[in-house]
């Protein structure tokens, strides 16, 4: 096995995706991946695949592992210190994680893309979560969050 594959997370080979949905409403409005897991975290899959399609003074909300002293993701704070900043990371806790949680929920059904016995290329295994992605957005389209 490459080392650049290997997932601290989950002890073995694996590809990293990047999932965005829109804020105030069940819609998937960005996937990217197929990301070695080993050798792109979180933030460096988002500055490459993200960051670039986002409007003029437009960000996106993310967690801690986001944090990049850019303006590019609204995170929360990491020691939070007045009752103002442990309102805003409570509501964008509530806003952004529940959601996602809910939606990587709605993969993982799919579990044609976590099996060991389903061996595939990296390019069918992109195609497979590109498939899944749609599958779930129609589910969202008839049962939002």
């Amino acid at each position: 096995m490459n080392r650049r594959d290997f997932s601290h997370k989950f002890r073995h080979a694996a590809l990293r995706y990047e999932i965005g949905m829109a804020l105030g409403c069940s819609k998937i409005v960005h996937i990217a991946g197929g990301f070695p897991a080993g050798e792109w975290p979180d933030i460096s899959i988002a500055r490459k695949c993200l960051v670039p399609r986002l409007g003029h003074g437009e960000q996106a909300a993310a967690d801690l592992g986001y944090q990049d002293g850019d303006c590019y993701f609204l995170t929360p704070y990491k020691n939070p210190s007045t009752d103002d900043e442990i309102i805003f990371n409570r509501q964008l806790k509530r806003a952004i994680m529940s959601r996602h949680e809910t939606v990587n929920k709605r993969f993982e059904h799919f579990r044609v893309l976590g099996t060991r016995q389903f061996r595939h290329s990296r390019e069918q295994h992109i195609l497979f979560f590109t498939a899944v992605a749609m599958l779930v957005q129609l589910t969202l389209q008839h049962e939002p969050l």
